[in-house]
């Protein structure tokens, strides 16, 4: 992967990723395309054949404001399990999350939707 420009690997490149597993994990400040960068690596690497599991967040936004009021955890490749699943909300009544003890900063997180969702795909496959 291309650092903080949002290439993902040279298709050249991509033979010696299919050698064994790989974890990757992208991380940088909210807006500058992490997601879009993960996502977009995961179509090439699956359309090159290679097996691709994961997980990225999705940011929530109330549909009257436009604000942020929460993430969701969603999958990327895996056969079985949830799809998609909260992970954190501002209101945990709003989004349903069960768990009010855990929280980060301003939003509680629902830890067993989050793992529903991430842990099936972290299993050795």
């Amino acid at each position: 992967l291309d650092s903080g420009c949002g290439r993902c690997a040279e298709p050249a490149r991509v033979d010696s990723m299919a050698k064994g597993p790989r974890h990757i994990f992208c991380t940088g400040q909210p807006g500058c395309g992490k997601t879009t960068l993960v996502r977009r690596c995961a179509e090439l690497l699956a359309a090159e054949g290679l097996q691709v599991r994961g997980f990225v967040t999705d940011e929530v936004l109330d549909p009257t404001t436009g604000r942020r009021v929460g993430f969701d955890v969603v999958a990327l490749g895996g056969e079985s399990g949830p799809r998609r699943g909260i992970l954190a909300r501002k209101d945990p009544a709003a989004g349903g999350t069960r768990d009010v003890r855990r929280k980060t900063g301003s939003y509680f997180v629902d830890v067993a939707s989050f793992e529903a969702v991430a842990l099936p795909l972290l299993e050795p496959s």
